[in-house]
């Protein structure tokens, strides 16, 4: 009986892609991150999304990692000061303006206007390229920015993050 009803779980979670934006898809050393912190960030498809919580999970160790190390990222900010964004304008007939366009999507699909989403989305994106940056550049050296030696390294430990970091991490969505 409790194997029958282990495999209709299994079955019945398996089926449902629906999350709520408050469900927790991940922890990252104790840190829940929920639907809506990836959703903030990234847009994407159902099934695509134990990719994108994979990726985010990845940033996210990398960030906590900076904070730890407490890096300076002053000088990888770039934007990080309060401002008021506003959305771009609509692209000449014929084109496309893929920024707009994504402001538009997200903040529809998270139920905010362009501008409450802007006002969240940047500032969040750009500090956590700033801590991504700074412990790139303090793991590897500030060898140039587009130095294929830094571009390998780097790429090699993103790659293997999720089993450098195992018994940090839980992914809860597709794994």
């Amino acid at each position: 009986m409790k194997k029958i009803l282990l495999i209709l779980l299994l079955v019945l979670s398996a089926c449902s892609s629906t999350y709520a934006e408050d469900d927790v898809v991940a922890e990252v050393y104790g840190k829940e991150i929920t639907l809506r912190d990836v959703q903030l960030l990234h847009e994407y498809d159902d099934e695509d999304l134990p990719q994108v919580v994979k990726t985010y999970v990845k940033q996210e160790i990398i960030i906590q990692e900076a904070k730890k190390l407490n890096l300076d990222i002053s000088d990888y900010e770039g934007g990080m000061n309060p401002r008021t964004y506003e959305l771009p304008p609509p692209a000449p007939e014929g084109h496309i303006n893929p920024i707009r366009d994504f402001i538009l999507r997200q903040s529809e699909k998270l139920s905010m206007t362009p501008e409450e989403y802007m006002e969240v989305y940047y500032p969040t994106r750009n500090e956590r390229h700033a801590y991504f940056a700074a412990y790139l550049d303090e793991k590897f050296g500030t060898l140039e920015t587009e130095s294929l030696e830094k571009h390998e390294k780097t790429n090699a430990f993103y790659k293997n993050l999720l089993t450098l970091y195992e018994d940090d991490v839980e992914i809860y969505v597709g794994w």
